[in-house]
C-alpha cells in the first residue's frame, strides 16, 4: 500500500501507473506519493532536506515529462514507467517499512515533508518540463549533455560542483589483469609505455580513448570495465591495470552529493535546482493549464 495521499484535492488527482518487475504487476499510485516513494529510493534519507526538496522536484519534473512524452516501447500496456533505474526506482510503504524498521516513522515525515513543501513543483525551460537528469557524484564539475550523450541540451550544462568531494563515492580504484582489459576492450595493448592516447571533455572526463588505431568513447569504456565515472585513469602496475576514477555517475544533470553540500551550506531547493539546471523556472504543475491537460489527455 503506498503512504496516504499528500494531496489536498483527491479529484484533481494526477495519478502514475507504476510496472513493479519482480511482482509483475502495475501499481496505480497519485503523483505525490509516487514521488515520495522514488526520493526514498534514489536519495540517502540522512541527506539534508532542501536536498531532497530539490530531489523531489527532480523526480516530478521526470515523471510530467514522462507522462507528457511517453516511451511505451519497454512497457507493458497500461504502465507508464517502471520501478527500476530504467525510469526511476521506487518503493512503497510496505517497501520502506521493511528497510528503515524502526525509523520509518521518522523518515517518512522527513520525505513527507520534502514532498508537500514542493507540491506540484516541477522545473521548466521555455514552458517545458525538462530532462531532469541528476547522477550521485560529480569529479568537481558536471557535465555538458553534449559530451555524454549526443544532443546538446541548453539546461543541462557543465558547472562546478566542489561539494562533491566530501562524498564516499569521489574517488574509486580498481584493477584489472593486462589481457581482462585486452578482451573487455577488443584491443591489444603494448606491454610497456603508455596504455592509451586520451581525450578529456572540459569537465576533465574521458571523451574517447586510443589504443593503437582503435578509438573507443569514453562512455564504453566505463561501461565495458565496470567504472563508476567517465573520468578515469590508467596506470600499468606489472601485467595488471590499475584505474582510478573520480565521481559516480554519467555526469549530467545534478549532482546529488552537491546538492547536499549546497544545502548544508544553507542555500534551498531553488538555489540547487537554479545551479544544477541553467536558466530554467521553477513551475507548479497546479497552476499551468498547458501541462494539466497534456496529462490528463494522457
Amino acid at each position: 500500500m503506498p503512504p496516504e495521499s499528500l494531496k489536498s484535492n483527491p479529484d484533481d488527482e494526477v495519478t502514475v501507473s507504476v510496472y513493479r518487475m519482480d511482482e509483475k504487476e502495475i501499481e496505480r499510485v497519485e503523483i505525490e506519493e509516487y514521488v515520495l516513494g522514488v526520493v526514498s529510493s534514489e536519495m540517502p534519507i540522512n541527506f539534508e532536506l532542501e536536498a531532497l526538496k530539490a530531489q523531489a522536484v527532480a523526480a516530478r519534473t521526470y515523471t510530467v515529462r514522462n507522462l507528457l512524452h511517453p516511451d511505451t516501447s519497454k512497457l507493458p500496456q497500461g504502465a507508464d514507467v517502471t520501478d527500476s533505474t530504467l525510469h526511476q526506482v521506487y518503493n512503497n510503504t510496505s517497501e520502506l517499512k521493511e528497510r528503515w524498521g524502526n525509523k520509518y516513522e521518522e523518515n517518512i515525515n522527513k520525505l513527507k515533508q520534502a514532498v508537500s513543501d514542493t507540491e506540484g513543483m516541477i522545473i521548466t525551460y521555455q514552458g517545458e518540463p525538462i530532462d531532469a537528469s541528476f547522477f550521485s557524484t560529480s569529479n568537481g564539475f558536471t557535465e555538458n549533455s553534449e559530451d555524454y550523450w549526443s544532443a546538446s541540451i541548453p539546461y543541462l550544462r557543465s558547472v562546478p560542483s566542489p561539494w562533491d568531494k566530501n562524498s564516499p563515492y569521489f574517488l574509486d580504484n580498481k584493477t584489472f589483469p593486462l589481457d581482462e582489459i585486452e578482451t573487455k576492450l577488443g584491443v591489444e595493448i603494448s606491454k610497456s609505455g603508455k596504455i592509451a592516447d586520451i581525450n578529456r571533455t572540459p569537465s576533465q572526463r574521458v571523451s574517447s580513448i586510443k589504443i593503437n588505431d582503435k578509438v573507443i568513447k569514453g562512455m564504453d569504456v566505463r561501461e565495458a570495465l565496470g567504472l563508476k565515472s567517465t573520468d578515469f585513469n590508467f596506470e600499468r602496475k606489472g601485467n595488471n591495470i590499475y584505474i582510478t576514477t573520480k565521481g559516480s555517475g554519467h555526469g549530467v544533470g545534478m549532482s546529488q552529493y552537491g546538492a547536499n553540500g549546497m544545502a548544508e551550506e544553507g542555500k534551498n531547493y531553488k538555489d540547487i535546482l537554479e545551479h544544477y539546471y541553467k536558466d530554467i523556472a521553477i513551475d507548479n504543475i497546479n497552476s499551468n493549464q498547458d501541462i494539466k491537460q497534456g496529462i490528463a489527455k494522457k
